[in-house]
């Protein structure tokens, strides 16, 4: 060959190699990567709306919750694995029933109502969690002992009411519902490096339900990625059932619920979360009331904020 021609040909090489590299995106890979000793708060808040026809009669149920909580790294192990405390800094609750409203906001002198004391006694209590830096739960400890603390509180009411509350806060805040919360919260990095605009899946099973989510990076700008999310939920077949006021029920409603994230890409740190979700089917009531099934509609939205 003569090196005119090689040399054309070396140069056609390198602008085809440069091209290729030009054209293959960029791969992403969030993770969680905090420092022992480093702290930060989240504030999660909620609103549902249940619209349930029992017996031709409708019945409109109104929730609204905020919940912060300090989090704490205490240990990093060889794997990368994080040892985190996790402290219930306040509570705020309303709800609005045909049996009545319920107001609670712990930041203020106001009295507990006797309904209440159970779930007032969380604050300043704390628990700890395992996570890996991909945001898997592995274990939580220490739920359960503040629970039965807490279920102490209940002892001020007479039954039924005394039992359905202390099943509810156990259902809502031992070990194995809060890591299933937690999970919720911090599952939402891929298991792989991922590019803008490619979509990943992550998908986990609670008591309640099975809850497969679909994820899109859209957007990466000033260290901060942007992500949308997608999730279809179905009922756990395996699940007992939750206790609701005095009845024990168990969810046949089918869902879905669609939002936007916002990580900070240096640390993999939550910054915001917002999400709507809506459900419909049947609500099978499963003890405390004659056995049923109530068509009912749950419209809800969820916000998540680093403070």
């Amino acid at each position: 060959m003569k090196p005119a021609k090689c040399l054309l040909a070396c140069l056609s090489a390198l602008l085809l190699i440069q091209t290729l590299a030009c054209a293959a995106p960029e791969k992403i890979l969030p993770r969680l990567k905090l420092q022992v000793g480093q702290k930060f708060k989240l504030k999660a808040s909620s609103d549902s709306k249940m619209v349930s026809t029992v017996q031709g009669q409708t019945q409109v149920i109104t929730d609204s919750a905020s919940l912060v909580c300090t989090f704490e790294l205490l240990s990093l192990d060889e794997v990368g694995d994080m040892t985190m405390k996790v402290t219930y800094d306040s509570i705020r609750l309303s709800e609005d029933a045909p049996a009545g409203k319920i107001v609670y906001d712990s930041t203020s002198t106001s009295e507990v109502p006797p309904l209440v004391r159970g779930i007032a006694a969380l604050v300043g209590q704390s628990f700890t969690m395992r996570i890996t830096p991909e945001g898997r739960v592995r274990s939580v400890s220490g739920a359960d002992e503040i629970v039965a603390k807490a279920i102490e509180k209940n002892n001020v009411l007479s039954e039924p009411w005394r039992s359905a509350l202390s099943k509810q806060i156990t259902d809502r805040f031992g070990n194995l519902p809060t890591s299933e919360n937690m999970q919720g919260m911090f599952g939402v990095y891929p298991d792989k490096a991922v590019a803008i605009g490619e979509r990943y899946s992550r998908k986990f099973q609670t008591a309640e339900n099975i809850i497969e989510s679909f994820y899109k990076i859209t957007d990466r700008k000033d260290g901060i990625l942007t992500i949308k999310c997608y999730a279809k939920i179905t009922p756990n077949p395996e699940s007992p059932g939750i206790q609701i006021g005095l009845v024990q029920m168990k969810s046949e409603a089918t869902g879905t619920e669609e939002g936007t994230l916002q990580i900070e890409e240096a640390t993999g740190m939550i910054l915001h979360i917002s999400a709507t979700s809506k459900s419909s089917g049947n609500l099978l009531v499963v003890s405390g009331a004659p056995e049923m099934r109530i068509p009912t509609n749950i419209t809800g939205s969820t916000k998540i904020d680093k403070l």
